[in-house]
């Protein structure tokens, strides 16, 4: 396994999965395969959650969405920490980013 190779000491986990864009473009029309893309996604975060040592901060992000094939302004972020407000503007990430690792 890849993670067994990597350091399990992390403040942050930030996934980004360039194959969620492919899928939207090939089968934007197929709902049940970009379904089951981010099933397969969603596995590999709960297995990097049972590799990590220590609590971690775990962000999913994008920069656009998809909609048919076709890239939509709408992004998505989502975090394992509640108690902090998510960002409304993507030049907002990098700021809040920092607020994550201060916490």
């Amino acid at each position: 396994c890849v993670l067994e190779k990597l350091n399990k000491n992390w403040d942050i986990l930030a996934v980004w999965y360039y194959s969620a864009d492919i899928v939207n473009h090939l089968y934007g029309r197929s709902p049940s395969k970009i379904q089951k893309t981010y099933r397969t996604f969603d596995r590999f975060i709960h297995e990097y959650k049972r590799y990590l040592s220590k609590p971690t901060a775990i962000v999913v992000l994008s920069d656009h969405g998809g909609k048919e094939g076709v890239h939509t302004p709408y992004g998505f972020i989502s975090t394992n920490i509640n108690e902090i407000e998510l960002p409304t503007k993507i030049t907002e990430i990098r700021g809040w980013l920092e607020k994550i690792l201060t916490l």
